[in-house]
């Protein structure tokens, strides 16, 4: 054997032996790095992966739930859902786009269902780019006799089937249209939010009113058909399939025949003359129990039927919906419009005089019919004298001299008592009620006004007459500003004045539970006394008792109140009068009606410059044991 001389052959030097154990580490290395890996994915995760593999294979295809019904407080239906026939495209089953057997398609259906063939290309490209293995509607609510043709020639309509889905119904049509609301499909927007995490692209949810409040309530579960498809996505089969569980129940306080009431009192107001010749524009009624905050009725007019959007809504119709020349009957103006509160803010104003000692119940204060307050003269409405009045006969005759002098004797007085007070019975705030977009109302204050003098809105800052203004609530508002406050909050102060509790939240939910160990009564409402009670429940009580049947009752129509055991000194009502049982607890209801807009331009006065009301709500507070007849005679 062949052997090299010792001499030739390379020493092993320390150098040489780390670099082998450097290079055969590192080749180690590597080699375990790769083993483990492969054990890793083929071991440990091996479940995993094939469960991915088998959802390659299978797809959910969402089956839509029927929401849930909302019924009033006695279980009438006020909304529930309706089977409609909608004629729907498997878009994997149809003619290959741009195809003869395609065109020859959309031409039979254009016959068919009134379409054109672009509008329904459109819709299934759309809906199918959002919802690859969802049938795509092309129409709803076909006749049936439509429904029978496809059906009995299915070889002239190729991937095009009929399905019954459910539609929201609404069957008192206009009736509390704006507080019930809208549905739709889900917006990309929507999709962002906290509150509709885990709801499907397609999903038909709440847009508007109790329907997007309570939504997660009334939406129900969807169900689901597995389809399986192949490698190409192209369905296979179907799996059984998960039934759709339909939304839960809504009880709300409401009362069906009172909303009703109301609102074809509002809607027969319709045109009748209401301020100076002024026709009513539209209005709003709230009938609520304040000693909980439960909403027995409430309705703005005009009014739309949200039955129309259960189906795709037209440009030009969502446009009229929300024109000043219809009277935007989208808006809800029993939350979402500012309005005077009118003399019932006088019970405001007789709180803040008693609190800061201005005035006793006793104090005596001359009405001539009108007083001079720098230099503008504020009269009476009708220019009517009442003499010498003490608190609570001011309060039976509505002086507006009386309440003038305590809005000038209140102004600059530290702390703001009247806007204080106004504030603390819930008025410049909202409400709290379980609708949404509901704004806040305005209480003029020195602040507001010289923030609006500052920007240039108005022509000077805050004057005592802001005051006497505000002490009636016939403040004008600056520079379109937002009007004092709301129809709701109306006969919230009042209702709290009378009983000395603190305000319930306003709810339209029927049987609102609060925590054990809150405090909170079982309806969830807080109710505390609050300073001041005993004098002012006496006056109220007085003042309910007296003014509707007081010779010299005041204008704020307290002589058209319906009484148990009396007859009203007025003429019956032509309109239908808003009752309750007798037997029922004490409510209150406030309605508003508006003038045209815009107003005409005020006519030139030979006497002094009396105040000025802007559009002042038409009717008042009430609180009875029965209902009030509307003030539009």
């Amino acid at each position: 054997m062949l052997q090299l001389p010792d001499d030739r052959r390379p020493p092993i030097t320390p150098q040489l032996a780390l670099r082998v154990a450097i290079l055969g580490g590192a080749a180690l290395t590597m080699f375990a790095i790769i083993f483990f890996r492969l054990w890793y994915l083929q071991v440990l995760s091996g479940d995993k992966y094939v469960a991915q593999a088998q959802n390659n294979q299978i797809r959910d295809v969402v089956v839509p739930a029927p929401r849930g019904d909302i019924l009033d407080r006695n279980g009438r239906v006020l909304v529930d859902n309706r089977v409609s026939i909608a004629v729907q495209a498997q878009v994997e089953k149809l003619p290959p786009l741009h195809t003869p057997a395609r065109r020859v398609l959309m031409r039979r259906l254009r016959v068919l269902l009134g379409v054109t063939p672009a509008k329904m290309e459109r819709d299934i490209r759309q809906q199918h780019r959002l919802l690859p293995y969802q049938d795509v509607t092309l129409k709803q609510d076909v006749p049936s006799a439509v429904r029978d043709y496809v059906l009995e020639r299915q070889n002239e309509f190729p991937g095009i089937n009929v399905q019954r889905v459910f539609l929201r119904s609404y069957p008192h049509h206009e009736l509390a249209a704006q507080i019930f609301g809208t549905v739709g499909q889900i917006s990309p927007e929507q999709l962002k939010r906290a509150r509709f995490r885990g709801v499907q692209q397609g999903t038909v949810v709440g847009k508007g009113g109790l329907e997007y409040t309570y939504d997660r309530y009334l939406r129900g579960k969807p169900g689901a058909t597995r389809v399986q498809v192949d490698a190409l996505g192209r369905p296979k089969g179907e799996f059984p399939q998960r039934q759709p569980l339909q939304g839960r129940q809504r009880k709300l306080s409401l009362d069906l025949g009172l909303e009703q009431a109301g609102q074809n009192a509002m809607a027969e107001a319709g045109g009748i003359p209401i301020v100076n010749g002024e026709k009513n524009r539209g209005g709003a009624f709230v009938a609520l129990d304040p000693t909980d905050g439960e909403l027995l009725g409430m309705g703005s007019y005009p009014s739309f039927d949200p039955n129309i959007f259960a189906k795709p809504l037209k440009e030009s119709t969502f446009k009229k919906l929300n024109s000043e020349n219809t009277g935007a009957p989208l808006i809800n103006r029993a939350i979402q419009s500012g309005y005077p509160t009118g003399s019932t803010f006088k019970l405001i104003t007789a709180l803040a005089a008693l609190s800061t000692g201005t005035i006793t119940p006793d104090t005596v204060i001359d009405d001539p019919g009108s007083v001079q307050i720098g230099n503008i003269v504020f009269h009476n409405a009708g220019g009517t004298a009442h003499g010498a009045v003490a608190l609570r006969q001011a309060l039976q005759v509505s002086s507006d001299v009386f309440y003038y002098k305590m809005g000038a004797a209140l102004d600059g007085v530290r702390g703001e008592p009247l806007q204080t007070w106004a504030h603390r019975l819930g008025l410049g705030r909202p409400t709290g009620i379980d609708l949404p977009d509901e704004i806040s109302g305005l209480i003029p204050s020195p602040e507001w006004r010289n923030r609006l003098f500052r920007k240039r809105l108005t022509d000077r800052p805050w004057s005592v007459g802001d005051n006497v203004n505000l002490a009636v609530a016939a403040h004008r508002p600056a520079a379109g500003a937002a009007r004092q406050d709301r129809s709701l909050r109306s006969p919230g102060h009042h209702g709290r004045a009378a009983s000395g509790r603190q305000r319930a939240r306003r709810h339209l939910r029927r049987r609102v539970r609060g925590l054990p160990g809150s405090g909170l009564r079982k309806d969830g409402h807080r109710a505390a006394p609050q300073p001041g009670r005993p004098v002012l429940v006496r006056l109220l009580r007085a003042r309910g008792q007296r003014t509707g049947t007081h010779p010299g009752g005041g204008h704020g129509r307290a002589g058209r109140v319906r009484r148990p055991g009396r007859r009203a000194r007025r003429p019956a009502d032509p309109l239908p009068v808003l009752r309750r049982p007798e037997e029922a607890r004490h409510r209150l209801l406030a309605y508003v009606l508006e003038p045209t807009w815009p107003p005409p331009p005020p006519r030139a006065r030979s006497t002094a410059a009396s105040r000025s009301r802007p559009s002042r709500p038409a009717g008042r507070c009430r609180s009875t044991r029965s209902w009030c007849s509307p003030p539009w005679a």
